[in-house]
């Protein structure tokens, strides 16, 4: 195999230099200006990892091969990873990739995110969701012409607060989430013993195990909803009634075949509600549940026993108890109701025109997306290249 290590890593080192080449000529917004550096440093990190499997005579050495095989695929693994993301985000920066991007800027002033906003990228097909690494949030290609989803960006907001371990100013946060995992954990163990004590059905052994390795993930993505709703408020619930109204989900679902990244959708409602509750929008939980449940009513759906016993109400209660210690230790500025940031006032706002003003709704949001466009520095024109 030594004639094909040759040419494919040479093949590859070329198709880094090319990357680097368009990352260093292009003539991308200021706002493309970090991620183009994060890809830069990934992109000659990976580079100089060939260059070493190709040069270093030791690793040409037969016994090392399977490792030399291993290495060459990490390294084309990442370089193709930074090119389907950041740099293909690079390679089209558009007006609305920039006005997503300051909006998140403001965001972040607004409600003192301790983190540099990430650059937003209309390439999502897959709803909201962030590269952590390279700091690249991911939106749907026309959503920044819209207002009802947007206070997913706040959701997404907080995966890399829980990503990062090395900010002391959201350790507490963070030490929160390990005592969340680790009530989870006591809980599972405890229903695990039960369910071996009782001798019963080994199905529930099998989910039990399914679950404790399930909510290690839920706990993030709970987490993620908190921070939405102890940053933004109500707009974050309303949006997830709307997300679920659209969505073929059964909103109890529960792992009964393999791991689940993201909780039940009820469970998730149930969180949201009372870190609502927490931050004092007493007032509007009524209204919430009152809509959910005629959610659940036209979507035909009933929970059941497993899912009561999966998320149970002590251990959803003790999360948001803990979130919230976390996040009133962080620099984060905490939502109430009579904040009146710009942002936060325009996406709340856009839930009450909704429900109060419906045959008027779409007219008023575009006039507001204008209004939010232009806070954010007007009209941006599509970089050329």
């Amino acid at each position: 195999m030594k004639a094909y290590f040759q040419v494919a890593i040479d093949q590859h080192i070329e198709r880094a230099a090319k990357l680097l080449e368009a990352i260093d000529n292009s003539d991308v917004p200021r706002e493309y200006h970090a991620l183009a550096t994060t890809c830069r440093t990934e992109i000659v990190s990976s580079k100089q990892q060939l260059e070493d499997l190709r040069d270093n005579v030791e690793m040409q050495r037969s016994e090392l091969q399977t490792i030399r095989l291993r290495r060459f695929r990490r390294a084309v693994d990442r370089i193709s990873k930074i090119e389907v993301t950041g740099i293909a985000a690079l390679s089209r920066p558009l007006k609305d990739d920039i006005f997503l991007t300051r909006l998140v800027d403001l965001i972040r002033q607004e409600i003192k995110y301790p983190f540099l906003p990430p650059t937003v990228t209309t390439l999502s097909t897959n709803y909201f969701h962030i590269h952590n690494d390279i700091h690249l949030m991911f939106v749907p290609l026309s959503e920044g012409n819209y207002l009802l989803h947007l206070p997913d960006l706040y959701h997404e907001l907080a995966h890399p607060l829980l990503f990062d371990d090395h900010n002391p100013r959201i350790a507490d946060l963070r030490q929160s989430v390990d005592l969340t995992w680790a009530h989870a954990l006591s809980y599972i163990n405890d229903e695990i013993a039960y369910e071996e004590r009782r001798r019963g059905p080994t199905e529930y052994l099998l989910y039990l195990a399914l679950w404790q390795r399930s909510w290690r993930s839920w706990i993030v993505e709970f987490y993620c909803d908190l921070f939405a709703v102890f940053t933004l408020g109500p707009a974050f619930a309303w949006a997830h009634i709307h997300l679920c109204m659209e969505l073929d989900h059964n909103p109890f679902a529960v792992p009964t075949r393999g791991v689940s990244s993201h909780p039940a959708d009820d469970a998730r409602m149930r969180v949201i509600l009372l870190g609502l509750k927490k931050v004092g929008f007493v007032d509007v939980i009524d209204d919430l549940q009152a809509r959910w449940d005629e959610y659940l009513e036209i979507a035909d759906v009933r929970s059941h026993s497993n899912y009561r016993r999966c998320f149970p109400d002590q251990l959803l209660n003790q999360l948001v108890e803990l979130a919230y210690s976390g996040m009133v230790k962080s620099p984060c500025r905490i939502v109430d109701p009579n904040v009146a940031d710009p942002i936060h006032q325009v996406l709340n706002n856009a839930w009450y025109q909704f429900w109060h003003h419906p045959y008027n709704y779409i007219q008023w949001e575009k006039q507001a997306v204008e209004q939010l466009r232009e806070m954010c520095g007007g009209f941006v024109k599509e970089a050329s290249r």
